[in-house]
């Protein structure tokens, strides 16, 4: 099974600590992504930043996707792919639990039997 989790940041609070965010998310994740808004006409501005949080994604495990028209999925890229961690089984259950409902929850464990 996995579970992907999402850090999602728009172009105002692009930043290299929503990597270390979306780090946060692995005990409790398969794999966890930073999704960065970045409109194609502000990317040079953010180049460098965009650099550095791609640099510690690889370093950590976290993937990068950068996002120029969240309408158009042609605009989305993967910079960097999360590499998949296996979290505890218990807090990967407790998150199951906590963001989804109960009845998502019971279909997995059906599917997972």
């Amino acid at each position: 099974m996995e579970v992907v989790t999402f850090e999602v940041k728009p172009f105002d609070a692009i930043d290299v600590t929503a990597v270390y965010e979306a780090l946060a998310h692995l005990p409790s994740a398969t794999h966890a992504y930073v999704i960065f808004h970045v409109p194609n006409e502000q990317e040079e501005s953010v180049r460098l930043t965009i650099e550095e949080a791609c640099h510690v994604g690889r370093r950590h495990g976290v993937g990068v996707i950068i996002i120029g028209d969240p309408a158009d999925f042609d605009t989305w890229e993967e910079r960097e792919e999360a590499r998949r961690v296996e979290p505890d089984p218990q807090r990967l259950d407790e998150f199951i639990a906590a963001q989804l409902s109960s009845e998502a929850h019971d279909r997995i464990a059906r599917a997972l039997h």
